[in-house]
């Protein structure tokens, strides 16, 4: 053996090592490319997988056929078959030889049942697609395009999936991307040949409550087991309607939970879903839905079932649907809820009498209610007003992040409570009329003594389960420590103005510093105006305040006396004292010229609103304006001889916008689909006289024409409306715009029926387009045509293309905003746009995202109508105006100055003349 020294021993070590090294780094570089080709290889086999599992079925020649999507009229039956683009995408070439397709469609349309039982703590949701089978098929595609899809499909030839009925067992199902990534597709399986027909492809989402949610619940309910209840089902069914509504809620905010329900949702708005929902519950539920919605109700022992749909939704609006539907289970009752609250917040209500009031009502109403959930974090300061004061009084203050109650209140003791009414005389301010987190009382704070302030909720009593009372939530005692404001403190400035609970008759105003600036001054006065408008001002998510009251309105609010006021009466005031209790405002305290009262709104009964200075020469009050609220039924033959020679593009025509939505068919859409609280009568006693119409066709309907707010149905009819304006003609001699634009579900024949229907009621008094906009209303009037019907669709119809009674589209701008100031902007663009035709000014603001509805469309109106007031009666008081239109129209007073500016300019046409 050779000899091997030390360093040659060492060399072949580090050989050996050094290719150990190498021999590791080929092998995990082997491994590395033999993983990126399973990759590709896994990637290509995923990507032709359902072409590839179905190669039998072509070859066999069954991947021949097409699908067709039915797009529903709104009922399972009677839908019209529309054959749709069916490319798919391109197969692999070793199948491609075949020259055979897949089935595969561009979902346009869905049905969408959810089902709740409120009784058994869970709900189901299904979607589904209506598909036509052309020619017999094993593979169906779909066009997906991303949406996760969770649940097995099922097929069947019914569109009600809860009737026993064979359904076509599916091998497999899934989703696909195309071979370039540009489109993804849903494929499904099945283990036989479909033959063709109609089918229905249905995918659920059921759930039970979590365990959390009932747990939740467990403690009210296990109260009243060990009281022995008898109705323990009636009892407890709105913990059960509670819990259930919790999860649903959660899932109607999740719109991809909701996509996972429609697995063709293609990023489309157009969509158009029809929506049916069955609400089982207990046999005692009342259900918050219109009675009019509901289609069949069933009741099997001690439970009822209430069907209602279907409804014809455009995809973002089923999820407001879902979520209203959600939100109207927690708040049950809401709109029973509503009128009750709408009552009780008057400023003659105290807790007392709701107290009582609330003993009358049904415990699911009791159960809407919202109460307030946390501590409000009470701060209670002094503020020192001068004279005529010369007083401290209580300020009262909330965290401003709270959210309060509906019927929350606070009260001054000046012991410790016993009862919630044992307060200080008059000493209760109801948290929702304080506007901000501020209440300003006329409590009078005194030295040495000790005051209790108390913040109530009504809520349930939990040492009495079936009882609903006012609780308090927090309790702060003051006595000499109290903290001091100065007149500038509270970033308001209250203590520099009149206080605004002190009536003026309670205050002595030649104690002021104007009554010894003022008394030798010869006083001037800016006249103001005053009208009265009425409003909804407790708008809701779920509906519509209808319960009306009158607004106080006056002009030139930044030139207004300090100790001036407003009032309304019931009579034509002779005296300044003689208001309706409590029904005034000092009109230095309001900058915008308005504030609310709690006066109902009644067209039968006379009410006027005064406008009120001091005269310090005279040392009194005086009446200055005073305006009855007006008749304006036949304002235009008022006008007669003044309006003769106008021309009509030159007339001021007040409307309204969406006319025909007073009531809708779907309450849970009332929020954001009604724009009117009168109905067509109101409106026309009321002086409007454009009317913007959009009309559905229904078919198999008694009445088969309906208007509608973009598909969503109203109660009115076409025949009945054109009846009633018939009947107003005759008896009027008014002139009258009828504006039909927006059609659903028209064809030809369809518009020569509803232009007929038209013929026949006022083809009499309609006025030929002859007449054009340059028409006066004196020839209108002379030759007794006095309606104008515009139809946008006239082109579509076959037989009245060349109707010379019918007029060509009226040129109406929609702002598609929803702040006031933006809004103006558009609406200033046209206005000074140059008009040579009929044209509207759209006095609206619209909820820009239906997804999640900030506001109601009530609530829009209420921002923009006093506004709409300044705008026509300073802002465009030299702009040519032709047609307005408003929601709510009631509130703003477009048609008392679209009179007054019509008088004004006859006036003005006749001097010219003469």
């Amino acid at each position: 053996m050779k000899d091997v020294t030390l360093k040659e021993f060492g060399n072949e070590r580090r050989m050996i090592k050094r290719r150990c090294k190498q021999a590791i780094i080929t092998r995990w570089c082997m491994i590395a490319m033999g993983g990126l080709v399973m990759i590709f290889l896994m990637k290509a086999w995923l990507q032709f997988y359902p072409l590839w599992i179905s190669s039998t079925d072509i070859t066999a020649g069954r991947w021949k056929s097409n699908v067709t999507l039915p797009i529903g009229q709104g009922t399972a039956t009677g839908h019209k078959d529309v054959t749709l683009s069916t490319t798919p995408p391109p197969p692999p070439t070793t199948i491609g030889a075949h020259n055979q397709q897949s089935a595969m469609t561009k979902t346009n349309g869905y049905y969408v049942n959810l089902t709740m039982d409120i009784s058994q703590f869970k709900y189901n949701l299904m979607s589904i697609i209506p598909v036509t089978i052309v020619e017999a098929t094993t593979v169906i595609i779909l066009d997906h395009n991303g949406a996760s899809i969770s649940s097995k499909p099922q097929i069947t030839n019914h569109i009600d999936f809860r009737h026993t009925l064979p359904h076509h067992q599916v091998i497999s199902a899934g989703s696909y991307t195309s071979r370039r990534r540009v489109n993804s597709y849903y494929y499904i399986v099945l283990d036989n040949p479909l033959p063709p027909g109609h089918y229905y492809i249905g995918f659920n989402l059921t759930s039970k409550m979590t365990s959390q949610l009932i747990q939740r619940y467990m403690r009210p309910r296990a109260m009243l087991d060990r009281k022995g209840d008898p109705n323990l089902d009636h009892s407890c069914r709105s913990v059960e309607n509670e819990a259930v509504a919790v999860h649903m809620h959660k899932f109607a905010h999740n719109k991809q939970t909701i996509m996972k329900l429609l697995p063709c949702f293609d990023g489309r708005n157009n969509i158009e879903v029809d929506f049916r929902i069955l609400l089982t519950a207990h046999k005692g539920y009342r259900h918050g839905w219109s009675a009019e919605e509901t289609q069949k109700v069933y009741i099997n022992g001690n439970k009822i079932s209430y069907e209602y749909g279907p409804f014809r939704l455009t995809l973002p609006r089923l999820f407001v649907a879902l979520k209203s539907a959600a939100d109207l289970l927690i708040n049950k009752d809401s709109i029973n809820k509503h009128n009750v609250i709408s009552k009780m917040m008057t400023f003659r209500a105290n807790p007392l009498s709701i107290q009582k009031e609330t003993y009358k009502l049904h415990i699911d109403v009791l159960e809407g209610i919202k109460s307030l959930k946390e501590k409000p974090s009470l701060r209670v300061v002094k503020q020192k007003w001068g004279y005529p004061y010369n007083k401290h009084f209580l300020i009262i203050n909330w965290n401003a992040t709270l959210a309060p109650g509906d019927v929350d209140y606070v009260a001054i003791f000046n012991q410790i409570p016993q009862s919630p009414f044992d307060y200080l005389s008059h000493q209760y301010y109801w948290i929702s009329m304080a506007g901000r987190n501020t209440i300003v009382t006329d409590a009078v704070y005194k030295p040495n003594s000790l005051y209790y302030i108390v913040y109530y909720t009504f809520k349930r009593d939990f040492n009495h389960s079936n009882n609903f009372y006012f609780i308090p939530m927090e309790m702060i005692c003051i006595y000499n420590n109290i903290t001091s404001l100065s007149a500038m403190d509270d970033g308001f400035g209250y203590a520099t103005q009149p206080h605004p609970k002190i009536p003026p008759h309670h205050v002595n105003i030649q104690l002021t510093k104007e009554a010894n600036t003022k008394s030798q001054d010869n006083q001037t006065y800016t006249r103001h105006y005053p009208f009265l408008t009425a409003s909804g001002q407790h708008t809701l998510d779920f509906t519509v305040d209808l319960s009306l009251t009158f607004n106080l309105n006056w002009y030139n609010p930044h030139d207004v006396g300090k100790w001036d006021y407003v009032a309304i009466y019931n009579h034509d005031p002779k005296n300044v004292r003689g208001y309706i209790a409590n029904q005034w405002c000092w009109v230095s305290n309001y900058k915008t010229g308005f504030c609310n009262t709690a006066v109902k709104f009644n067209r039968q009964y006379s009410n006027y609103i005064a406008y009120i200075s001091y005269n310090f020469q005279s040392k009194k009050y005086v009446i200055e304006e005073v305006m009855k609220y007006p008749n304006h039924s036949h304002w235009m033959s008022d006008l007669k001889d003044l309006i003769r020679k106008v021309k009509l593009r030159d007339l001021i025509i007040p409307g309204t916008h969406d006319s025909a939505c007073y009531h809708m068919k779907f309450s849970l859409a009332m929020s954001w689909t009604q724009t009117q609280s009168e109905t067509f009568e109101n409106q026309l006693l009321d002086g409007i006289r454009y009317f913007d119409l959009r009309t559905e066709y229904i078919k198999g309907s008694q009445d088969i024409f309906h208007f509608v707010h973009n598909t969503w149905l109203t109660t009115a009819t076409v025949p009945k409306f054109l009846h009633l304006v018939k009947t107003f003609i005759s008896t009027n001699q008014e002139v009258i715009i009828l504006d039909f634009n927006h059609f659903y579900y028209f064809n030809a024949t369809i518009h020569d029926g509803l232009i007929a229907l038209i013929m026949k009621f006022i083809g009499n008094d309609m006025a030929p387009i002859t007449f054009t906009q340059n028409v006066t209303i004196g020839k209108m009037w002379n030759q007794n045509k006095r309606i104008i019907v515009a139809y946008t669709s006239k082109a579509q119809s076959l037989k009245n293309r060349n109707n010379n009674k019918l007029w060509p589209t009226i040129r109406s701008v929609w702002p598609d905003v929803d702040k006031v100031s933006n809004a103006k902007k558009k609406l200033n663009k046209e206005v000074n746009h140059y008009h040579n035709s009929l044209w509207v000014v759209q006095g609206i603001l619209t909820p820009l995202s239906e997804s999640v509805l900030p506001y109601s469309v009530q609530h829009l109106a209420n921002n923009i109508n006093p506004n709409l007031n300044t705008w026509l009666e300073y802002d465009w008081l030299h702009k040519s105006i032709n047609i307005v239109i408003s929601d709510f129209y009631l509130g703003n007073n477009v048609v008392s100055i679209a009179v007054q500016r019509n008088r004004a300019l006859g006036s003005a046409l006749n001097e010219t003349i003469v």
